[in-house]
């Protein structure tokens, strides 16, 4: 046993005849500084580190567990490496509905909750009431952008409108016109929006504002139906049909 006698007189360690660590008399630690200000306090002057390696690869899983005494295995948040896997974790251990987890900024003032995972799994985007698996909310035009690395032209986003409370699906292209915002189905693609405005239901080239194409395909079933009765299709080359009456202009 070491001790240092004396009612206010600190342990210090070190090497060469130089101190590297201090254990202050209120029983803190400091390692590469003589003024540690929690129960262990770590200071370097180039890239302080703090290592765990476990030593028997893969059954040593190193980890940080922060808890309260007593409650270790049921309360807390636990940070550890998987060796067996390579995979790394962050756990709430406590299975209650309060088990939730901030990440916070500015904490060293008005805190921000940034990202939030409540108990059950849901996601808050600046929120911390997430009512779906992902929820993202801002005060200024909220919403969500994919956006191609290296080009800022070319992103889509949604979101909504501070303005006029609509809500917006935006693309841009680039400034090529025909590139579109496509919809598919199962891989295929059923409609798409060009950067001109044109849509395209069965075609990804539309020629028209409006354009509807399926090959080879000459039946009602591959046109326009209005209400529950009438129908408007492409009979066949430059031959435009229906099976209903169908009025042009005014009537009496």
């Amino acid at each position: 046993n070491i001790f240092a006698t004396g009612a206010s007189t600190d342990l210090a360690l070190g090497a060469n005849s130089a101190e590297t660590v201090r254990i202050k008399v209120g029983g803190n630690v400091g390692i590469g500084t003589t003024a540690p200000g929690a129960l262990l306090h770590l200071e370097h002057a180039t890239n302080p580190e703090l290592r765990l390696t476990g030593k028997i690869n893969p059954t040593s899983d190193p980890n940080i567990l922060l808890s309260w005494a007593g409650a270790e295995t049921t309360q807390g948040l636990k940070l550890w490496h998987d060796s067996s896997v390579g995979s790394s974790y962050i756990d709430s251990l406590y299975d209650n509905a309060a088990g939730d987890i901030y990440f916070r900024t500015k904490t060293a003032g008005t805190a921000v909750n940034a990202l939030f995972i409540e108990s059950a799994g849901n996601i808050g985007i600046g929120t911390t009431t997430p009512g779906a698996a992902l929820q993202v909310n801002s005060a200024v035009f909220p919403q969500i952008i994919a956006a191609q690395t290296g080009d800022p032209t070319r992103y889509l986003s949604l979101g909504s409108n501070n303005s006029d409370s609509n809500s917006l699906i935006n693309f841009t292209t680039g400034g090529v016109t025909s590139r579109y915002l496509g919809f598919q189905y199962a891989g295929s693609t059923k409609m798409v929006i060009t950067g001109d405005g044109n849509v395209g239901i069965g075609a990804t080239t539309p020629g028209a504002l409006l354009h509807l194409s399926q090959s080879n395909q000459t039946t009602s079933a591959y046109g326009i139906q209005f209400g529950t009765d009438t129908n408007l299709y492409r009979s066949a080359a430059n031959t435009l049909k229906t099976d209903d009456n169908l009025s042009v202009g005014s009537s009496a």
